[in-house]
């Protein structure tokens, strides 16, 4: 059908990677939804390697993901669906902006495109998943402003 992108990704098959990949549908992967059911998470590793654009959502909704921390969703998929830190990283933000159709906008940091980042005060992106659940930021920037943070 040639959607942007297709999520709820559990049971999909070699078929149905082939036809995302031809379409360029990218993968939308909801860690939260099997973490919260108890069910057996979709196979980023698998996506990935056939070629396939993958971003991660939280899914949150009363239903079957009460989780609404994008920080958690990584964490979760760093550790149980085995995907590397770097493609964390590109799944919430480049393919992430790819599964919306805003990639023309943000999602990376390039010029033109909206100055919305988070520094992290880790040593290197590896350290940021060996604490999950802790608070890595340092700084966020919007708009290209930085925000004041709350007093601790």
């Amino acid at each position: 059908v040639k959607a942007i992108s297709a999520d709820h990704l559990e049971l999909i098959d070699e078929e149905g990677m082939a036809a995302m990949r031809a379409a360029g549908t990218v993968a939308v992967v909801l860690p939260g939804t099997s973490f919260f059911l108890g069910i057996e998470h979709a196979n980023a590793r698998k996506m990935i390697e056939a070629g396939l654009a993958v971003a991660l959502a939280t899914d949150c909704n009363p239903g079957s993901s009460h989780i609404d921390s994008l920080p958690m969703i990584m964490d979760i998929a760093c550790c149980q669906l085995r995907m590397t830190p770097e493609q964390v990283i590109a799944a919430v933000t480049a393919n992430a902006a790819a599964a919306c159709n805003i990639q023309d906008r943000t999602g990376a940091i390039r010029e033109g495109f909206a100055g919305d980042l988070v520094i992290l005060d880790v040593p290197n992106l590896a350290s940021r998943f060996y604490q999950p659940g802790r608070s890595h930021v340092r700084a966020v920037i919007k708009g290209g402003a930085v925000i004041p943070s709350a007093p601790t």
